[in-house]
């Protein structure tokens, strides 16, 4: 009979109660059992989120900064259009002013833009129609020619103001003058300047209407100096 070894010899007890048995006593139909479950799991899951993506509407790839891309875009094209010849008239922006600012004051019956070579460029007003603006156009011219050549030229035409039974009409110059005095009739041959005229009953306020007049041809500016007509007629005031 073999001696019992002492408790100093003994191997330390196993924590863990259960038997562990080494990789060559599992048989590989075990292993193959056991793994099944979840590689089946596995493929399932695959297939489904393959079936997903066929059958999900095909969307293009979009980058996280597509929306601020697109918005400076916008930006840069409203600045492309604002930097256009501003100088010219845009007769739906003129009209807009006009209507907004002018045709609504109380006792304005119209209000005419024209050029002072005769040409109208645009109208606003309850009783203003296409024929009455036409000859109010060549009037505005006339008188603001006659104004002018009161002193021979000398000075700028600030007001035209005439006063009948009927009606008020009121006169201004609505374009910034030329600043280069071109060939022997001093008018700069790309650019002539615009008129302004307000018509109205007797009973509006004379100084209301001028200083509406007046803060509307500030804030159009250069919006109302329109291009010269080819051959066109030389203005009264000689630019």
């Amino acid at each position: 009979m073999s001696a019992r070894p002492l408790p100093s010899q003994r191997p330390p007890p196993s924590r863990s109660r259960r038997r562990i048995l080494p990789s060559s006593a599992i048989s590989p139909k075990a292993c193959i059992a056991r793994n099944k479950p979840r590689q089946t799991a596995r493929r399932d899951r695959q297939r489904g989120a393959r079936a997903d993506q066929r059958n999900a509407p095909h969307t293009s790839f979009v980058p996280r900064f597509a929306p601020e891309h697109q918005s400076v875009q916008r930006t840069e094209i409203r600045r492309i259009g604002m930097t256009t010849d501003s100088t010219a008239v845009q007769p739906d922006v003129v009209v807009d002013e006009l209507l907004n600012d002018l045709a609504q004051l109380p006792d304005v019956t119209g209000v005419l833009l024209g050029t002072q070579d005769g040409l109208r460029l645009a109208h606003a007003g309850p009783s203003m129609d296409g024929k009455l603006a036409d000859r109010l156009a060549a009037v505005i011219n006339g008188l603001y020619s006659i104004a002018h050549g009161v002193d021979d030229g000398e000075g700028r035409v600030e007001q035209v103001l005439i006063r009948k039974s009927s009606f008020l009409l009121f006169i201004m110059s609505a374009g910034s003058p030329p600043s280069v005095v071109a060939r022997n009739a001093g008018r700069d041959p790309k650019k002539v300047e615009s008129v302004l005229g307000v018509l109205t009953n007797t009973r509006a306020d004379e100084g209301a209407v001028g200083f509406a007049m007046v803060d509307l041809i500030k804030r159009m500016g250069e919006l109302l100096t329109t291009e010269a007509r080819v051959g066109g007629a030389p203005s009264g005031d000689g630019q």
